[in-house]
This record gives structure tokens, sequence and C-alpha cells, in this order.
């Protein structure tokens, strides 16, 4: 790839409105911070705990 070169299609044809589109996306997703900077990490665990799994006594207050 050259230097003047910033996308590179691999396989088909794009034309200037879809390279327009993509470099759109790319560019906003550099602005907003989650771009290479790895500030955007998905989460490995999941925020909620199973029924099953849960504990045995629940407080009579509880919503649960």
């Amino acid at each position: 790839m050259r230097d003047r070169d910033a996308v590179k299609v691999e396989r088909g044809s794009a034309d200037a409105a879809e390279l327009a589109a993509l470099t759109v996306a790319l560019l906003s997703r550099l602005r907003t911070g989650a771009g290479l900077s790895g500030e955007f990490m998905p989460h490995s665990a999941a925020g909620w705990r199973r029924w099953e799994r849960a504990a045995a006594y629940r407080a009579p207050h509880s919503w649960q």
C-alpha cells in the first residue's frame, strides 16, 4: 500500500460514495476516542447473576 493510500479494497470494488461512508465512520470512531487508543474494552463477564446461583436467603423487603 502506498503512503498516499489510506484505504485498500482487497476484494470487489467500492465506488466513491461507499469509500466516503467508510471514511466518515472511521473518522467519527476515532474522534469519539473508541479508535486505536485502547479505551474501548468490551466486558468479559455479564453484569448480572443467574437465578440458580443466587443466595438462598433474601430479605423480606427485597424486590427480587
